[in-house]
């Protein structure tokens, strides 16, 4: 009996001397993952606040080029009276106002020529709209599905 406890004694001090170094190792390596986990969100915190920097500087050279651009909404009795005179086989793709220069930029496509001429004689015929100056004379072989693209001078309103 006493020979089995020496025996059972020995197996555990032979077995805590075995594993004393697999705990240290392991505790070693577990010790070195958390300072690189802990490294990399220190990083990743780094980096959020890179972008976030970036992103604000970002916005700020939207908001000064927003406030840069010549153009604004434009108004809409402008808007109503072109659409008043403008023939059901005139179609409008792009409208957009310079405000710097007070014109509206047109751009479309008319059933016929004849049609587009039309168009442009309402449109200088108009209290609102100065009387188009050149005559967009694109494509003059085409005579269906007439596309145009001009400016419209708006009047100065008083």
């Amino acid at each position: 009996m006493i020979i089995a406890l020496i025996a059972v004694a020995s197996v555990g001090v032979v077995a805590s001397v075995l594993l004393v170094p697999t705990y240290v190792l392991l505790d070693s390596k577990l010790e070195g993952l958390n300072i690189a986990y802990r490294s990399d969100t220190d990083e990743q915190k780094d980096t959020d606040e890179d972008y976030k920097t970036s992103i604000s500087r970002i916005e700020a050279r939207l908001a000064v080029v927003q406030q840069d651009t010549d153009t604004k909404k434009i108004p809409y009795e402008i808007m109503a009276r072109l659409f008043e005179i403008k023939p059901d086989t005139i179609t409008l793709s792009k409208i957009s106002y310079a405000r710097a220069s007070n014109k509206l930029m047109v751009k479309g496509s008319a059933d016929t020529r004849k049609e587009l001429d039309r168009f442009i004689k309402r449109i200088g015929q108009e209290d609102m709209f100065v009387p188009l100056e050149s005559y967009p004379y694109e494509n003059l072989s085409v005579k269906k599905d007439v596309p145009f693209d001009f400016s419209i001078q708006l009047r100065e309103q008083q």
